[in-house]
């Protein structure tokens, strides 16, 4: 089943939706987008544990999309963690300097990317704030 999520809530230790994520793919459920709004793009914010669980979960960047919507980050001065700034995606330099898989990163969206997932996600799951 091919899951949306849509979290608008601030990062909490209580709710976290990237544990719910990680429990989606465990169970071999596909994601296609998390959506983060309002002021759910702290979650996204460049060096906070929640920045780091999201970045941590298996294909963040290349199964699925980690999509910051670009006003609310904007209005609440949020600097999302590796933000795509190229058309290349950026790699991790391997010990014997060969460049390896994609780095996950957070990617800097509009609205229009939010409409896209859920029409082509079979659940939606919202985390309001």
């Amino acid at each position: 089943m091919q899951f949306t999520l849509v979290v608008s809530a601030a990062p909490e230790p209580a709710l976290h939706p990237a544990q719910f994520a990680a429990a989606l793919i465990a169970e071999g459920h596909s994601l296609k987008r998390v959506f983060f709004l309002r002021e759910g793009v702290r979650h996204a914010e460049a060096g906070s544990a929640a920045a780091t669980a999201w970045l941590a979960l298996p294909g963040a960047g290349q199964r699925f999309e980690l999509a910051v919507c670009i006003g609310a980050a904007e209005r609440r001065h949020v600097t999302p963690a590796f933000t795509h700034d190229t058309v290349q995606p950026q790699m991790e330099p391997g010990g014997d300097g060969v460049q390896r898989r994609p780095r996950a990163r957070f990617e800097v969206v509009g609205l229009g990317q939010l409409v896209d997932a859920l029409a082509l996600a079979d659940r939606v799951v919202d985390f309001p704030d």
